[in-house]
């Protein structure tokens, strides 16, 4: 009787062992699927970004091109923006940052030219002492606008 019994619950234990594993091996293949969608996801945002960074590449190699092809007394000029940023609600202090930004023109050394992209901020600090002084909270925003060479 010990022997059936025995027999018995053997066959019970992996009747349900049986389907524990088959549980667990469908909840594997399962949570694979979501890993293969972000695998997939991601492989598309690489290849994106490669495809920007293919774009940036070519554009260097033409300003690259130009540069081996300007000719001696070259000036190398840039437009910068600075304006000035302020937190606050006041609309009339918004109007009147709006109309103090200022665009300059600088001639500026070839090495520089090259180094800098357009759209690049070049400082965007906090102004401490108007917070200090006057309680104000603004930034300073110095940003590159456009890039040109020139002949003499």
């Amino acid at each position: 009787m010990n022997n059936k019994n025995y027999i018995k619950s053997i066959f019970t234990i992996s009747g349900i062992s049986i389907l524990l594993i088959l549980i667990l091996l469908i909840i594997a293949v399962f949570s694979s699927c979501t890993d293969i969608d972000k695998a997939d996801r991601e492989l598309a945002l690489l290849r994106y970004e490669g495809k920007i960074l293919e774009e940036k590449l070519k554009n260097k190699k033409l300003e690259l091109e130009r540069l081996k092809l300007a000719p001696e007394g070259t000036i190398y000029l840039i437009t910068i923006e600075i304006s000035k940023s302020s937190f606050t609600l006041d609309i009339g202090q918004h109007i009147k940052d709006h109309f103090n930004t200022m665009t300059l023109v600088l001639p500026v050394s070839k090495e520089f030219y090259f180094e800098c992209e357009e759209g690049k901020k070049l400082n965007n600090s906090f102004r401490a002492s108007s917070f200090l002084l006057s309680g104000s909270i603004s930034w300073n925003n110095i940003k590159i606008i456009k890039k040109e060479m020139k002949q003499l």
